[in-house]
């Protein structure tokens, strides 16, 4: 699970976005990791810690920065 500020940063971008500061193109998450060149570990990973729905929309903004956050993430044994 994502943490609150990173979870916060990601909805921040959505948000400023949403408003139309930036006019950014919708993809799916799917068209997005093909059209970059995702690896599947790194899309799973984002997937599962944003909890995105299959076809889930995002500007390429927020799907790098899912990116990038995802591939922080520290996975711990519990």
């Amino acid at each position: 699970m994502p943490r609150r500020d990173e979870r916060e940063e990601f909805e921040a971008r959505r948000e400023t976005l949403d408003r139309g500061e930036s006019v950014a193109r919708k993809e799916t998450a799917e068209q997005l990791q093909q059209r970059l060149s995702t690896p599947a570990w790194l899309f799973a990973a984002a997937k599962a810690k944003f909890r995105w729905a299959a076809g889930q929309e995002l500007t390429e903004e927020e799907y790098r920065a899912a990116l990038e956050a995802a591939a922080k993430e520290v996975i711990r044994n519990a």
